[in-house]
């Protein structure tokens, strides 16, 4: 994905920070922001314990990479007038 891509969605999605809380049935965990929730089922009968591991570890990826955090991280990459290849100045 190009970095200007990226800035565009980031600009688009709530502004608020995102966080993990516990979901509103046992085996779930929910992905919340100041507009919307997403549930997510870590432990069902068909997820082994790694596959559960993994999908907390996605929803903690995916509540950390909101907008909040990640704008001030692609303002640090400035893109060229010409490209959308980060143009790193420091």
């Amino acid at each position: 994905m190009k970095l200007q891509r990226l800035r565009e969605l980031a600009l688009g999605a709530t502004q608020k920070e995102w966080s993990i809380i516990d979901g509103y049935y046992p085996g779930f965990i929910e992905i919340f922001g100041i507009s919307f929730k997403v549930s997510i089922v870590t432990a069902a009968s068909d997820l082994s314990g790694v596959h559960s591991l993994q999908r907390e570890h996605d929803a903690a990826y995916i509540a950390a990479a909101c907008p909040a955090n990640i704008l001030p991280f692609l303002e640090s990459y400035p893109l060229d007038a010409t490209t959308t290849t980060p143009n790193r100045r420091g």
